[in-house]
């Protein structure tokens, strides 16, 4: 719909696309139901913070009896300003003000805002927060021309449709500022376009529990300022990016599990220095697990449970001496779990295959003890030092101790 005519500006003093473009956004999503909605009237003036003599004009008699008049501060709930205009020195006609943040999280909007394409007058936005609301439909392209733009948040919303190319433009002039873009908890679905991998100064990007699928661009191992990468619960597919970590060296939270994604670890992974969690688990991982991961001396949490991959648990996984958590359940791990394991100083939970506990069948040496699944033994790391020690001449084998009866008998 077209927007309708405003009420007289009387003390808006902000520029008047960008009031209109705010206005457009109120009329949109039901503002007269917002649960706050403090002086969003174009009458006042956004960006008037505080309450203010009104100056007398020259030439006009001095009202009898003497006495001052105000100006009322009506800030719009919500709205950041900056160049507010000052009435002494810019007089009554100023409009200099100007829109730098926008937080209506939690606040009730209930409308679509595919039609809101006047945001891209608030051309000095740098904060943009629209999350936990009930806006549907999907998201402007417009926004791609706002380059000052620091943080946006659409998180927890129902807007759908795909992901616009024309975010990859918030940062148009070479070095765009946007370092947060949370879009997780919605509709959003498609693919990711490789336009994203221009957003370099970008810190923090989250789509956790949307529905983007295909596969990662490789646009995406640009983005060497990253610091958390959410992207699990989605439907991405594919190979990681074969570069994926190289000059990520503040990346400190990888979270990629609840997936389709496939193929091997990159070793590049490994330059990832500060990464504290890596959990990419419930995918479709195969190949071997790269040694280079025994260069993660950061992390604290290491999960690839519930995947496909192969070959021998490398040794180089004891130098993960912060390690807490190691979940490699449900693979297809050959051989024992490496002794380097006893290194592991700081490991409060292990989990592995049955035929990766070798330990076990050495301790309880020739005893049954029946699978009961992945959380069936919680094995410290001194125990698991004092287990691999044991001397068990002829142990069973991994189906003898942990296989029902009918798996024993289909063994034999």
């Amino acid at each position: 719909m077209l927007l309708l005519s405003l009420p007289p500006l009387l003390t808006a003093r902000m520029r008047g696309v960008e009031v209109r473009a705010l206005w457009r956004l109120y009329e949109d999503t039901g503002g007269a139901n917002w649960t706050n909605k403090e002086n969003w009237n174009p009458a006042n003036d956004p960006c008037r913070t505080f309450r203010m003599k009104k100056p007398f004009e020259a030439g006009t008699e001095s009202p009898v009896p003497m006495r001052d008049e105000y100006f009322e501060a009506t800030p719009w709930f919500g709205v950041g300003c900056h160049d507010p205009c000052d009435d002494y020195l810019d007089g009554p006609d100023c409009a200099s003000g100007r829109a730098t943040s926008l937080i209506l999280r939690e606040n009730n909007l209930h409308g679509n805002l595919t039609n809101w394409t006047t945001v891209r007058s608030l051309a000095n936005l740098t904060f943009l927060d629209l999350s936990f609301n009930r806006v549907s439909g999907a998201l402007p392209s417009e926004l791609g021309h706002i380059n000052n733009l620091e943080v946006a948040n659409f998180q927890y919303s129902y807007l759908s449709g795909t992901v616009p190319t024309e975010l990859g433009s918030f940062n148009a002039n070479g070095e765009g500022p946007i370092r947060e873009l949370t879009i997780g908890q919605t509709e959003l679905s498609g693919v990711l376009p490789s336009e994203l991998g221009e957003l370099t100064w970008m810190q923090y990007f989250d789509t956790t529990h949307a529905h983007i699928s295909g596969f990662l661009p490789s646009q995406i191992a640009r983005l060497t300022q990253l610091q958390a990468l959410y992207l699990m619960g989605n439907a991405y597919s594919g190979s990681l990016p074969a570069t994926l970590g190289d000059g990520m060296v503040h990346m400190g939270y990888v979270q990629m599990h609840q997936n389709r994604i496939s193929g091997q670890l990159p070793a590049t992974l490994s330059n990832m220095s500060k990464v504290v969690n890596l959990l990419l688990q419930d995918n479709r991982l195969q190949g071997t697990l790269p040694t280079q991961l025994g260069g993660l001396y950061e992390i604290r949490q290491l999960k690839l449970n519930d995947n496909q991959i192969g070959g021998p648990v490398p040794t180089q996984i004891g130098r993960l001496d912060g390690l807490e958590e190691l979940d490699l359940y449900n693979n297809s791990f050959t051989g024992d779990l490496p002794e380097t394991i006893a290194n592991l100083i700081n490991l409060k939970q292990l989990y592995a295959d049955n035929e990766q506990l070798g330990v076990l069948r050495l301790h309880y040496c020739r005893q049954r003890m029946p699978n009961v699944g992945k959380y069936s033994w919680h094995i410290l790391r001194e125990e698991y030092h004092r287990f691999a020690q044991a001397v068990c001449e002829d142990p069973y084998s991994t189906v003898e101790a942990f296989g029902t009866l009918d798996e024993i008998a289909a063994d034999i």
